[in-house]
């Protein structure tokens, strides 16, 4: 299975395309670095890992880079959601994904979307995002499943890095998940 990536140099996207990489799938690793930066990773020279750093915000360019890809993961937001700036940028992101899946449900290789949202994605961004998720669905086939990452308070159970990407990995292939708030505590 071919998969793109999009925030893959994250700590989740790190631990996603190592998963991805071990289980024999094709990934194309997408990231801006403004996040985190340039990092190399064991996996930088695997033959089934491809990176293209590149904002995706950027005029067009996801639709090339979403054809042929069975699966499309979304990881990257912008920090601080409840700040104008950042909560443009992550609607932004979002809607450029979402048109992007949506030019290939046609296509005979795409099969999901994967939007994993981070806990600074405030309540009404999620209740949109999953507003908008089940209208698409709907109306163009599109199958979905958003994940919403919370901080771990003490009573929750937590899921470590290694354990949420089973997660991820398992709402791809096994789950129909439509929308879950996973707790998560990656230090």
């Amino acid at each position: 299975m071919k998969f793109l990536v999009i925030g893959s140099a994250g700590p989740v996207g790190n631990l996603l395309v190592d998963y991805l990489i071990k289980e024999d799938h094709i990934v194309i690793g997408v990231d801006d670095y403004s996040k985190y930066g340039s990092v190399e990773r064991s996996y930088d020279s695997n033959k089934n890992y491809y990176f293209i750093q590149a904002d995706v915000n950027s005029s067009g360019i996801l639709l090339d880079m979403v054809d042929g890809c069975d699966y499309v993961v979304l990881l990257a937001n912008e920090s601080g959601g409840s700040n104008y700036g950042s909560f443009v940028k992550n609607e932004q992101l979002f809607v450029n994904v979402l048109n992007s899946a949506i030019s290939v449900t046609d296509n005979e290789f795409f099969k999901k979307l994967i939007v994993v949202s981070g806990a600074s994605i405030s309540d009404f961004q999620f209740s949109v995002y999953t507003h908008i998720l089940n209208v698409v669905a709907e109306e163009f086939n599109l199958v979905y499943s958003l994940i919403r990452l919370m901080e771990c308070n003490d009573s929750d159970i937590c899921l470590n890095g290694i354990d949420l990407v089973d997660y991820i990995y398992d709402s791809i292939f096994n789950g129909n998940i439509d929308c879950a708030d996973v707790c998560v505590n990656l230090n």
